[in-house]
């Protein structure tokens, strides 16, 4: 049970800084797409001089856009994998709970039991005094 409480905490600790990770990963994908947006803007306010720069910018906005969504995308899948880490470790809070209560529950089955068999040994040890008597 020690054991199985450590695992847990050991997860749930990993499960934490893998959360913390994402969200980290998440601030530096956003900084990148703000920089990928300003550098688009600057590119059309330039393009507005010829025609031929508007289709270069046109394709640099594209690609902004597509780093962006790449980033969002990813930034999705980081956070719904700091979720599913969380589920673990709360299921394996969970299992931790229901173990411990297993454990108590069979050691007071295992002290009834020793009582009863005292019990026994007692009223055996009466009986076998009284049948010498």
């Amino acid at each position: 049970a020690e054991a199985q409480r450590a695992l847990a905490l050991t997860q749930a600790r990993a499960s934490l800084e893998a959360k913390e990770a994402a969200e980290a990963s998440v601030a530096v994908a956003l900084a990148e797409a703000k920089a990928a947006l300003k550098r688009k803007e600057e590119a059309e306010a330039q393009a507005a001089n010829a025609q031929e720069e508007a289709s270069v910018l046109a394709q640099a906005k594209e690609e902004a856009e597509a780093e962006l969504q790449a980033a969002l995308a990813e930034a999705q899948a980081e956070s719904q994998a700091a979720k599913e880490a969380e589920q673990r470790r709360q299921t394996l809070q969970e299992a931790l709970a229901e173990a411990k209560e297993t454990r108590e529950a069979a050691e007071a089955r295992a002290s009834s039991v020793a009582q009863q068999a005292e019990v026994a040994v007692h009223a055996r040890q009466a009986a076998e005094a009284k049948s010498k008597a």
